[in-house]
């Protein structure tokens, strides 16, 4: 009796690429869907530190640092950056500042800082594929004490007094800048050295 099917042995190449050049496709979108946006922050190559006066007299610590972001996700898979926290130890206390504005700092006549061109800071989408790089100016943020829990809360506790801060780099108290990978605490030292 005769075979119902009978297969012939020739191979096509022209079929076989296609079934690989397909396979590797499939492949290749499925590893990027679960790999998705991938957001890299690079470190700041500047800080800059600015004591800005407040309405209740005071002068306190504002930092701007030039935050540049990599989404190497592939095209398509875009992220946001919604928020920038910049943290900051002086002993053993900590000062948190959030994000309040966009700004482009520059120094016309090479002594007096300007921070000109000032916007809202607002979440900032980067699409796959793509860099984003802007100067953002923190703010020190009161502390929510109602949902603290304890009776040590302190509202104002992220408000660095600008001569405390003085006298924790000329004390070496200074110990810690983060929220920023790759920047170096030794650089920073002998930035802020520098500028006294």
């Amino acid at each position: 009796m005769a075979p119902l099917l009978t297969i012939k042995r020739e191979t096509d190449l022209v079929a076989l690429a296609a079934f690989i050049l397909a396979f590797g496709a499939v492949t290749y979108q499925v590893t990027a869907y679960f790999r998705g946006a991938n957001v890299k922050l690079f470190g700041p190559e500047q800080i800059l530190i600015h004591g800005d006066k407040y309405p209740d007299g005071e002068t306190y610590v504002r930092f701007a640092a030039r935050m540049s972001y990599l989404n190497s996700g592939d095209i398509g898979y875009n992220a946001v950056v919604g928020h920038e926290l910049l943290q900051v130890q002086i002993d053993k206390g900590f000062y948190r500042q959030t994000w309040q504005y966009f700004i482009h700092s520059n120094s016309p006549d090479g002594q007096t800082l300007s921070l000109g061109g000032q916007v809202e800071a607002v979440p900032t989408p980067i699409n796959g594929g793509d860099a984003k790089t802007h100067e953002t100016y923190f703010a020190p943020w009161p502390i929510d004490c109602k949902s603290t829990v304890g009776s040590d809360c302190r509202p104002g506790a992220n408000f660095l007094p600008w001569n405390t801060f003085l006298n924790s780099i000329k004390s070496g108290t200074f110990s810690n800048l983060s929220s920023l990978p790759t920047f170096s605490e030794a650089r920073l030292k002998w930035l802020l050295a520098r500028s006294m």
